[in-house]
């Protein structure tokens, strides 16, 4: 189940649950629960059954999708706070494929972005080399120059990036 915590009402002691990470949910009835309330030992006030914690149920990624450090079968990665679970295995493995697509797709993607970026750099100088007269001003074509850096910054972070999650399992 993928039910809104943040929000709700704890059905325990009725105080709000501001975020997600503050609060869970009775497996069985999804009723919501502060964590505090949510013990191993408690018995849940709607379906009078002990409480199921639905964590048990979820899917952890073995690292952290957002910096590929190690997960520990957290619900979110200590260092990047990035979400590291999933409510099922098909859950998971819809997210593993769209992710190595990303990952497979990233050289090529951040190879063209640095590519387009350095013509973008190149233009005013390949302007001026060829002679060409097009009458916009030289803070213009400057400017390009300065357009063009992030976009070769982001290529190649894009690049380092789609490396270092090859690993994500």
């Amino acid at each position: 189940m993928n039910i809104q915590i943040a929000g709700s009402d704890c059905i325990m002691c009725a105080e709000r649950i501001m975020i997600e990470k503050e609060g869970t949910y009775c497996y069985r009835c999804d009723t919501p629960l502060c964590r505090e309330c949510a013990q191993p030992d408690c018995i849940c006030p709607v379906c009078r059954k002990a409480w199921d914690d639905p964590a048990s149920h979820y899917y952890f990624s073995e690292f952290c999708p957002g910096c590929m450090q190690k997960n520990h079968n957290h619900e979110y990665c200590g260092h990047c706070d990035s979400p590291t679970r999933w409510p099922d295995k098909s859950s998971y493995d819809q997210f593993f494929v769209a992710h190595h697509a990303w990952v497979r797709r990233s050289p090529l993607v951040g190879s063209l972005m640095a590519a387009g970026g350095l013509l973008v750099i190149a233009s005013p100088f390949l302007i001026a080399a060829l002679g060409i007269s097009i009458g916009i001003g030289i803070f213009f074509l400057y400017g390009l120059i300065f357009v063009g850096i992030p976009i070769v910054a982001n290529g190649l972070a894009r690049i380092i990036k789609g490396n270092r999650r090859s690993g994500f399992r």
